[in-house]
Protein backbone atom coordinates (compact mmCIF):
# COMPACT_ATOMS: atom_id res chain seq x y z
CA UNK A 1 0.00 0.00 0.00
CA UNK A 2 1.25 3.47 -0.87
CA UNK A 3 1.86 6.35 1.47
CA UNK A 4 -1.24 8.45 2.06
CA UNK A 5 -0.66 12.07 1.22
CA UNK A 6 -1.05 14.47 4.11
CA UNK A 7 0.94 17.31 2.59
CA UNK A 8 -0.93 20.58 2.07
CA UNK A 9 1.21 21.87 -0.81
CA UNK A 10 -0.44 21.31 -4.17
CA UNK A 11 0.72 21.64 -7.76
CA UNK A 12 -1.95 21.86 -10.46
CA UNK A 13 -4.61 20.73 -8.00
CA UNK A 14 -2.73 17.59 -6.93
CA UNK A 15 -1.13 17.03 -3.56
CA UNK A 16 2.61 16.82 -4.04
CA UNK A 17 2.92 14.05 -1.49
CA UNK A 18 6.57 14.85 -0.90
CA UNK A 19 7.89 16.58 2.19
CA UNK A 20 11.55 15.68 1.83
CA UNK A 21 11.15 12.96 4.45
CA UNK A 22 9.22 10.25 2.60
CA UNK A 23 11.12 7.14 1.46
CA UNK A 24 13.16 7.55 -1.69
CA UNK A 25 11.50 6.02 -4.76
CA UNK A 26 14.69 5.51 -6.75
CA UNK A 27 14.69 1.75 -6.05
CA UNK A 28 11.29 1.44 -7.73
CA UNK A 29 12.41 3.55 -10.69
CA UNK A 30 15.44 1.26 -10.97
CA UNK A 31 13.13 -1.75 -11.22
CA UNK A 32 11.24 -0.06 -14.06
CA UNK A 33 14.56 0.55 -15.79
CA UNK A 34 15.42 -3.15 -15.39
CA UNK A 35 12.14 -4.16 -17.03
CA UNK A 36 12.88 -1.87 -19.97
CA UNK A 37 16.30 -3.52 -20.32
CA UNK A 38 14.43 -6.76 -21.11
CA UNK A 39 12.79 -5.32 -24.24
CA UNK A 40 14.37 -7.27 -27.12
CA UNK A 41 14.17 -4.48 -29.72
CA UNK A 42 17.08 -2.04 -29.23
CA UNK A 43 15.19 0.87 -30.78
CA UNK A 44 12.20 0.25 -28.52
CA UNK A 45 14.48 -0.16 -25.50
CA UNK A 46 16.15 3.21 -26.12
CA UNK A 47 12.76 4.83 -26.70
CA UNK A 48 11.39 3.25 -23.52
CA UNK A 49 14.32 4.58 -21.48
CA UNK A 50 13.67 8.10 -22.80
CA UNK A 51 9.95 7.87 -21.99
CA UNK A 52 10.62 6.63 -18.46
CA UNK A 53 13.27 9.30 -17.89
CA UNK A 54 10.77 11.97 -18.92
CA UNK A 55 8.05 10.40 -16.76
CA UNK A 56 10.45 10.38 -13.81
CA UNK A 57 11.13 14.09 -14.41
CA UNK A 58 7.38 14.76 -14.49
CA UNK A 59 6.90 12.95 -11.17
CA UNK A 60 9.86 14.62 -9.46
CA UNK A 61 8.89 18.10 -10.62
CA UNK A 62 5.20 17.60 -9.82
CA UNK A 63 5.87 16.37 -6.29
CA UNK A 64 8.26 19.24 -5.69
CA UNK A 65 11.34 17.08 -5.22
CA UNK A 66 13.08 18.90 -8.07
CA UNK A 67 12.43 22.09 -9.98
CA UNK A 68 14.47 21.21 -13.06
CA UNK A 69 14.37 18.28 -15.45
CA UNK A 70 17.24 15.81 -15.53
CA UNK A 71 17.14 16.07 -19.33
CA UNK A 72 15.14 19.17 -20.41
CA UNK A 73 15.36 18.36 -24.14
CA UNK A 74 14.03 14.86 -23.53
CA UNK A 75 11.17 16.23 -21.42
CA UNK A 76 10.20 18.63 -24.23
CA UNK A 77 10.35 15.78 -26.79
CA UNK A 78 8.12 13.75 -24.47
CA UNK A 79 5.63 16.62 -24.28
CA UNK A 80 5.50 16.86 -28.08
CA UNK A 81 5.02 13.08 -28.42
CA UNK A 82 2.23 13.01 -25.86
CA UNK A 83 0.50 15.99 -27.48
CA UNK A 84 0.79 14.37 -30.93
CA UNK A 85 -0.55 11.05 -29.61
CA UNK A 86 -3.53 12.75 -27.95
CA UNK A 87 -4.23 14.72 -31.13
CA UNK A 88 -4.07 11.54 -33.25
CA UNK A 89 -6.16 9.50 -30.82
CA UNK A 90 -9.61 8.97 -32.30
CA UNK A 91 -11.40 8.56 -28.97
CA UNK A 92 -9.25 10.75 -26.68
CA UNK A 93 -11.32 13.87 -27.23
CA UNK A 94 -14.49 12.49 -25.69
CA UNK A 95 -14.92 13.86 -22.20
CA UNK A 96 -11.92 16.19 -22.39
CA UNK A 97 -10.95 17.66 -19.02
CA UNK A 98 -12.07 21.22 -18.46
Amino acid sequence: MGIKCTIEKEIDGHCTGWDGKLPDGSNAWGKIDSVIDEIPCDTCKIDGKKVISAAHDVVNITIGEKTEAYDPKNLLRFQKRVNAAVKACTNCHEGEPE
